[in-house]
This record gives structure tokens, sequence and C-alpha cells, in this order.
């Protein structure tokens, strides 16, 4: 609460210090809200270099997501529970066929570039907020982690919540460490 101690063991006093780590968020927080279930969630998805038409909308169905960008169409994603390595493996192939046959122009194609990445999981929702008995009184330790799959949509929001809070407002209902830990 009264700082961080680096990976290297250096130590840095700081007045507030908020954990928004990701994936590594977990295993910083647990010791301290053993009540929520903190988890990673492996996601993969896939870049075509194909130009959408113009207005071309983004498709979401069955948990596949087309989305158009001006130089090419994003395809994702997998939410893996276990996984053996961190990068991208052949579970991604079976979104790549359910897209192309939700979007014809991908048909026949090879994605430019594949990638995957590990996604923060609090629950079953986002955490947001001082933590019980560390942060109290606006500073010491607080958490902005959890969001998983809904997490980069919701980021700048979580990010204004958490100045609005360190303002003195409440944060979100549901997503206050003190709620659920």
């Amino acid at each position: 609460a009264e700082g961080a101690v680096l990976a290297e063991g250096a130590r840095r006093a700081a007045p507030l210090t908020i954990v928004a780590a990701g994936a590594g968020s977990g295993p910083l927080l647990s010791p301290h809200l053993p009540a929520i279930r903190f988890a990673a969630e492996k996601g993969q998805a896939a870049l075509f270099r194909l130009r959408p038409p113009p207005g071309a909308p983004l498709i979401q169905e069955g948990g596949i997501w087309i989305v158009p960008h001006r130089d090419g169409i994003a395809i994702g994603s997998t939410a893996e529970k276990s996984w053996e390595g961190p990068g991208p493996d052949a579970l991604l192939d079976p979104v790549l066929e359910k897209a192309a046959a939700l979007c014809p122009p991908l048909r026949g194609r090879e994605p430019e570039e594949r990638w995957a990445g590990l996604r923060p999981k609090a629950g079953r929702a986002p955490l947001l907020g001082p933590v019980p008995g560390l942060g109290d009184g606006g500073g010491g330790l607080w958490a902005m982690t959890g969001g998983a799959k809904i997490g980069v949509a919701l980021a700048h929001r979580m990010a204004a919540a958490l100045v609005a809070a360190l303002d003195g407002a409440p944060p979100p209902p549901g997503l206050s460490p003190a709620e659920r830990g």
C-alpha cells in the first residue's frame, strides 16, 4: 500500500499504486483479494491485407468478429481457457474458416499475420477501485483490470471511471473490489 517492489528487487515509494497489468494482474492482486477468481484467457486473431469495400460493415456472428480496417480485415477470436503455448496455433483455423463462410472475399486466402495474447479475467466483470484495507482514503493499492474480451472496448471508460473515483466518485456498481472481494 506504500509503493511497489520491482522485479529486480528495487523498491519504489508511491502514495498510490494502480495494478493494471493485464493478465499479470491476477498474481499481484489475488493475495489481497482471495474471493476473486483471477485467470488469463488466450485469444488469437488474424489480419488479412485485403482492402474492404467502402462502407463494409463490422460482422459479428457466434463469437466470430470480422472487422474492416483501412488497410485490411481483422478476424478474431478464440477464447481459450487452457493452452500449450502463448503464440498462435491451429486453434485459430476454425475461426478463420467460419469467417470465410461469413465473408466470401476471405475464401481461399491466407492471413498475412496471426497473433495471440492473454486477456485478464477477474471473475465475471472487470475490477476497478481501491483494494480493501490497502487502498482506503484515496491512496494505497487500486485495481483496474479483468476486462477479458470486453477490456479493449471498455479501457477508455474504465480509465475515466478510475480518474473520477480518485476524485471521490464511487466506482461503477459491481466493479469495486470492496463489493466483490
